[in-house]
């Protein structure tokens, strides 16, 4: 199985200091099935064009062999394209998958990270929460929420993003009623990039969604930004 796996992880990117590369656009998909999947980030890796992008296939209570289908539809498309397919499981199984990491909820238990060949990213939305994944060795925290999302709590703010991320150990991508309209002002924060759901999964055009979070990260970083 390890073989087989190891051949649709991508290659791993990395910036100008030799560290693994974080992607200044995240985007979380939540496919109905693997045809959805592949066309989901088909779209969003066109749209995108050179940004430095990374996708997330995220489908709670699937069953495993249904995650491990929607990753490698998504995989099919995007790593051609050197896009890194992330997937929201635990690491086993997403090294399973071939996955070129897991995203792990906030408060996961440390004993559930025993596969640390496979990159870690963990969902945050406190101080502790960034805490536990510098402990774990995360590549990267997604905190949220930022703005008002429905059923999400109390948001952020952006005075509050900054203070976060000045006082992080790892790189922070900053989620939650993020619209394109928006990116400028959050990046000023010093976060590391964004991660975006339903800006781009509830668009009538995802397409047309992710060139619009890809033409504000440039304006906002210029080449930094870029793969």
């Amino acid at each position: 199985m390890r073989a087989a796996t190891a051949t649709i992880r991508s290659e791993s990117t990395t910036g100008a200091s030799g560290a693994p590369a974080v992607p200044a656009l995240y985007v979380l998909l939540e496919p109905r099935n693997p045809e959805h999947a592949a066309a989901l980030a088909n779209a969003v890796v066109e749209g995108a064009g050179t940004i430095r992008l990374a996708l997330c296939v995220r489908r709670r209570g699937a069953a495993a062999h249904e995650q491990i289908d929607l990753l490698r539809a998504a995989a099919s498309v995007a790593r051609p394209r050197s896009v890194e397919v992330w997937l929201a499981a635990d690491p086993a199984l997403a090294r399973q998958a071939g996955a070129d990491g897991a995203h792990l909820p906030d408060r996961t238990a440390l004993g559930t990270t025993a596969a640390r060949d496979v990159p870690l990213a963990m969902s945050v939305h406190d101080p502790a929460g960034l805490e536990r994944a510098a402990a774990i060795g995360a590549r990267f925290a997604v905190l949220a929420p930022i703005f008002e999302v429905p059923g999400k709590g109390p948001p952020l703010g952006l005075g509050r993003l900054a203070r976060l991320v000045a006082g992080a150990t790892l790189p922070v991508l900053a989620l939650g009623g993020i619209g394109p309209e928006h990116v400028a002002e959050v990046l000023g924060t010093g976060a590391a990039g964004i991660a975006v759901l339903r800006g781009i999964a509830e668009a009538t055009d995802p397409r047309e969604a992710a060139a619009r979070y890809a033409e504000a990260l440039r304006i906002a970083c210029g080449a930094r930004v870029s793969r």
